[in-house]
């Protein structure tokens, strides 16, 4: 990393990220051969990304075409908030390390949030 550039900008470069639509910078890493039937036609059974987001920075609210797995690596913990289908219920999950996490099940280094949401 070169002396001038912050951890996330040498992430940044050292992973290749580029800007994501939707806010934060991200790579895919996998995209599985197989495909399965989704509520949206014929999809990659499974694909994985880097995702990075600079402190300040957000992901604009979106609804995801496939279940979504956020894993926490290194860095503040990140606020992820679910939203159901109709936005009757909400849920606040914080991705941190676990050694800083409560004892809250929302509070924990990965989360879920299922297609359609």
């Amino acid at each position: 990393m070169k002396k001038t550039e912050s951890t996330a900008d040498g992430l940044i470069r050292r992973l290749e990220l580029k800007p994501h639509p939707e806010g934060g910078f991200y790579r895919e890493i996998y995209r599985s051969q197989q495909t399965v039937m989704a509520g949206q036609g014929r999809r990659a059974g499974l694909t994985t990304i880097y995702f990075l987001l600079r402190r300040g920075e957000k992901s604009a609210f979106h609804s995801v075409r496939s279940d979504e797995a956020w894993h926490f690596y290194a860095g503040d913990p990140l606020r992820l908030r679910h939203l159901d289908p109709g936005f009757e219920k909400q849920e606040l999950f914080i991705l941190g390390p676990p050694e800083k996490m409560e004892t809250d099940s929302r509070n924990a280094p990965v989360a879920a949030i299922p297609a359609g949401h």
